[in-house]
């Protein structure tokens, strides 16, 4: 008999399908940018690969030090609230820099 790692009829929940939906668009563009982001600092604006990566290391260190609270915000805004109000501001903070980058590169 085999057991299946996730039942796919959780999917008829639609608060799971959302859940999962969002987080999976989330996890993307988070994971995207952590492999983009040196690329365009090496690439892109010729910094070494130091430079690159102590551009990054505050990503790094803001991700573990969030762990620490986020208990408590996923208990203030319920995961519904949560997961939208990241992703508007994930979204803003990454036009932002990516409309920054552009202004640089070609002024």
């Amino acid at each position: 008999m085999q057991f299946p790692l996730l039942q796919l009829r959780l999917f008829r929940i639609r608060t799971f399908r959302a859940a999962v939906g969002g987080s999976f668009f989330t996890r993307i563009a988070i994971g995207g940018v952590l492999f983009q982001l040196p690329l365009l600092y090496q690439v892109g604006l010729g910094f070494s690969p130091i430079q690159s990566g102590l551009m990054i290391m505050p990503q790094a260190l803001g991700a573990m030090y969030s762990k620490s609270f986020v208990g408590r915000v996923l208990q203030q805004l319920g995961y519904r609230g949560l997961l939208v109000s990241n992703n508007f501001i994930l979204s803003l903070l990454l036009f932002l820099f990516a409309t920054s980058v552009l202004a640089h590169l070609s002024g």
